[in-house]
């Protein structure tokens, strides 16, 4: 059964590895999936691409960008599969709002979500930039020969920063994965890019 926003949207077939929109493209209303599958894509200066995330099923696609003062996709967008999309004009979709609440809420509840996530994610990088700078003073006031021994266990450190355990655990494994800590014992710590926790 037809539904009613149906009758202002305009439907499109896109192939496998077919671009749908490229990053920078004008948003002049609403994309929603409807079949198949789509990816979000970010080129690199280097040329690899970045693929940011994976959609399937009903979805709707960058509903932040709809409205606002900078209407341009953020990402390019790919076909991953033979896939259908639905588009209903800018002009088109206050009248969608009206006759159909449940689109409303649906586009507001997408848009929340993404909000939040960003919100979430930025305060994630906040507390790993402030556990960092923290980490970085305890481990220069400990460096003795390019060695640190921590003069207490991880839980008793992380209570000293005011952090939990597992936040601090992470933050020492991406040192470790980056190359500027070696781990070499336990609680036993070696700098390899003393500069590095200078800088964070």
């Amino acid at each position: 059964m037809k539904k009613n926003w149906e009758n202002y949207a305009k439907l499109f077939s896109f192939e496998k590895g077919e671009a749908i929109f490229f990053r920078g493209e004008e948003v002049k209303g609403l994309h929603i999936l409807s079949k198949g599958i789509v990816v979000a894509e970010m080129l690199k200066e280097n040329g690899d691409v970045n693929q940011i995330e994976e959609m399937r099923g009903e979805t709707l696609l960058a509903s932040a960008f709809v409205f606002g003062e900078n209407p341009y996709y953020p990402v390019d967008l790919r076909a991953k599969t033979d896939c259908d999309i639905y588009f209903i004009p800018r002009e088109k979709l206050i009248v969608v709002f009206q006759e159909e609440p449940e689109i409303l809420e649906k586009f507001v509840n997408d848009i929340s979500s993404k909000a939040q996530f960003l919100s979430n994610r930025l305060w994630s990088q906040f507390q790993y930039k402030s556990i960092g700078s923290k980490l970085n003073r305890y481990l220069l006031a400990k460096e003795r020969e390019g060695i640190c021994h921590f003069d207490r266990s991880l839980k008793e450190l992380a209570e000293f920063f005011g952090v939990s355990r597992p936040s601090l655990s992470r933050v020492l494994g991406q040192y470790v994965e980056e190359e500027i800590l070696e781990r070499i014992g336990r609680n036993r710590y070696k700098i390899l890019k003393r500069q590095s926790l200078e800088e964070k």
